[in-house]
This record gives C-alpha cells, sequence and structure tokens, in this order.
C-alpha cells in the first residue's frame, strides 16, 4: 500500500483530502492549503507524508518552535518545488514575526527578500513556487483569523478506537520486523489513549533489545510495571460509553481531559460530602487560575437539580484562591439548577457539552 491507503481509520477526513487533492489535480495546479486538527500523537505529520506520497510531490517537514528567525521560514519557502507540501506543525506558536512571512506566502506565494544592509537595504519581491501547507494543531480554535483565511480545508481527526489502534500496532511491528500477538496488540491498543503514535512508543519500549516475539505475557508485564494491570482500567477514556463508567473511572476520564486542555490536576480524596473532585490549575495569563470541579455520573433522565450545585458553589466559596467551580455530568441539569448558577462563578457541563469536548480532545466516550 501506499499513499493514503496506509492511513488506518480517519475515513471521513482522508474521503475529504482526497476529494479536495483531486479538485485541483484536475485543474493542473497544486491543492489550496489544508489544517488537521486532533489531538497531540494523532499522526497528523503521517498524514501529510502519505498525501505527498499520494500526490507524488516532496515533502519537508518543520514545526513552529522550531523557526526561530526570518530566515528559517525564508530558506525552507525558497526551497519549495512546485507542487510541494509544506508540513508546518503547531502553526499557531509561530511567532509574530514570522507569520508577516507566512501569510502572504500561503495567500500569494511570495516573500519580500532583504537584500543589503543599513540605509542601503531593499525589500526585493520574490515569487515563489506554488505548493501546499499542511498545518497541525490541537485545537481549531487555536487558529487566529489572519491564519484561518489561508486554509480554506480544516479536517478535525476523529479518535481512534481500540480496533483500529491495534491494527496500527500490528503495522508498525511489521514495519521493524516485530512479532506481535493479536492479544499483545490488543493490550496496547487499549493502553494508548487514543494516540498512534503512542501505540508506536509502546511497540517499540515493550520490544526491546533482542526480542522479536511479543506475547501478550510481555505486554501484561510491562503494564503491571507501569501500574496499569490488565484487570484494570488503566485507560479509562477508551470505553465505548459513559454509562459504563464508574464514579472514580469517571473521575479518572475528566482527570485526563483537562490534562489534554494544559491543566495541571489534583485529583482529591473522596470526603462523602459532595465537594470537590479534582483540583485543575492553568497556568495561563488572564483565563487560568484555580478551579475546583465535581464530576457527578448521573444515569441518563436523571438530572441534576438546585441542591448539589448549592453544596458545590458554598465549596467553592470556602476557597478564596479558586477563580471558578465547574460541574460534570453525564447526565443533564434542572432549570432551577440553571438559574441557580446564572451569573455566578460556576459553569455547568452536561452530558451533550461533555461528549463535544472529549471528540474535541481525542477522547471516545458517548
Amino acid at each position: 500500500m501506499r499513499g493514503l491507503a496506509r492511513i488506518v481509520g480517519q475515513d471521513q477526513a482522508l474521503k475529504r483530502l482526497r476529494e479536495f487533492g483531486d479538485h485541483f489535480l484536475q485543474r493542473g495546479r497544486a491543492p489550496d492549503h489544508i489544517a488537521l486538527v486532533g489531538a497531540e500523537g494523532m499522526g497528523k505529520s503521517a498524514i501529510a507524508r502519505s498525501l505527498a506520497e499520494e500526490l507524488d510531490v516532496g515533502i519537508k517537514l518543520t514545526t513552529a518552535p522550531l523557526l526561530e528567525k526570518k530566515g528559517d521560514l525564508t530558506a525552507i519557502l525558497t526551497s519549495l518545488e512546485a507542487g510541494d507540501i509544506l508540513f508546518l506543525g503547531d502553526v499557531h506558536r509561530l511567532r509574530q514575526p514570522l507569520k508577516e512571512i507566512l501569510i502572504p506566502a500561503l495567500r500569494e506565494f511570495r516573500i519580500g527578500l532583504v537584500i543589503g544592509q543599513g540605509p542601503s537595504a531593499r525589500i526585493h519581491p520574490y515569487q515563489l513556487n506554488r505548493f501546499t501547507c499542511v498545518s497541525s494543531l490541537q485545537r481549531e480554535g487555536d487558529l487566529t483569523p489572519e491564519l484561518r483565511d489561508s486554509f480554506p480545508l480544516v479536517l478535525k481527526l476523529q479518535p481512534y478506537p481500540s480496533s483500529e489502534l491495534s491494527t496500527i500496532a500490528q503495522r508498525i511491528a511489521a514495519e521493524n520486523s516485530i512479532v506481535l500477538a493479536p492479544s499483545a496488540a490488543n493490550l496496547i491498543a487499549v493502553a494508548s489513549n487514543g494516540s498512534p503514535h503512542q501505540a508506536e512508543l509502546l511497540v517499540r519500549r515493550i520490544a526491546t533489545g533482542e526480542r522479536k516475539n511479543v506475547s501478550e505475557a510481555d505486554a501484561q508485564k510491562y503494564f503491571s510495571i507501569l501500574g496499569i494491570g490488565s484487570g484494570e482500567s488503566g485507560s479509562p477514556d477508551l470505553v465505548t460509553s459513559l454509562d459504563v463508567l464508574s464514579g472514580s473511572e469517571f473521575e479518572r476520564l475528566i482527570g485526563t481531559l483537562l490534562s489534554r486542555m494544559e491543566f495541571q490536576i489534583e485529583m482529591t480524596r473522596p470526603t462523602g460530602d459532595g465537594g470537590v473532585d479534582i483540583i485543575a490549575t492553568l497556568a495561563k495569563t488572564f483565563v487560568g487560575g484555580r478551579f475546583l470541579i465535581q464530576c457527578k455520573r448521573y444515569a441518563v433522565g436523571n438530572s441534576v437539580g438546585a441542591p448539589l450545585i448549592r453544596e458545590f458553589y458554598g465549596a467553592l466559596t470556602a476557597d478564596p484562591s479558586a477563580v471558578k467551580g465547574i460541574f460534570i455530568t453525564t447526565s443533564n441539569f434542572t432549570d432551577q439548577a440553571r438559574a441557580f448558577a446564572k451569573d455566578l462563578a460556576l459553569e455547568l457541563i452536561d452530558r451533550e457539552k461533555l461528549q463535544h469536548l472529549l471528540r474535541e480532545f481525542g477522547l471516545s466516550p458517548s
């Protein structure tokens, strides 16, 4: 297999990507620019490499944090051949002076080269070869308006189910001459947190040294060392439904979600008072601070009422360092609960909002 056929899963994204590429190829020109959105380790660079193979063009790969000076980006742009793909990871982290170079390069395929030094220096317009930029970012909201207009196709990558991750693990093993037992591949899939990159790391770490045959026992032994027993839910985010989680598993799932949202989390000890389950800290100016989280796993149809919200608000007001309280449930909230939370430093996350967040950050329960 070659090209996009090598990619496991992401069927809808790949379908749109092929149609997008065909639209431009039929007109004899390189495709417009593409943004791939998904959690870290979702295989965005692998998709870009496969697209280059599909189109039979060259590819250059870099990430925004590696580009420090204008000359770094200019050198890459001027080296691109007609039709080449530039994969630019974490495009939203590009420094502003470099954005000022990238944006006209994306829109008009031109840059300004500075010739000479000092008072005699002048800017010479330089026409670039038409290329396709494939950018990556974790959240669509990270794409600033000035960059958003340059990427007509934005593809959101979906979480990988365990079945696809098991196939990915088997392929990675085969490429490295490793014989991976199907049962071992399944264990690796469950422990990979929805990430093909994590699956690759686990395959390589388990098959260390001279070991070229990995059995289920080998995988279990490795996960036992890590504290992920074969009978534990080491990765509660990979279950098929929120409704099969226990209360503690639901809290760990929310902890994983918050971690992917760049929070530092602290799981509190059970107190039985309906108080705080997680303390989450976000180190960001203006929007950061200390957040108190309560997780309530309720059956659908059993809505959270105002008394629980009042109790949680009491815990919030007792902590003067907290900036906000967030109540998360697998069910819904009564009108009285929503009315009480209105205009207070409280945010209510119901099942629908939670499912959206889980999908956005590469977690999968429904």
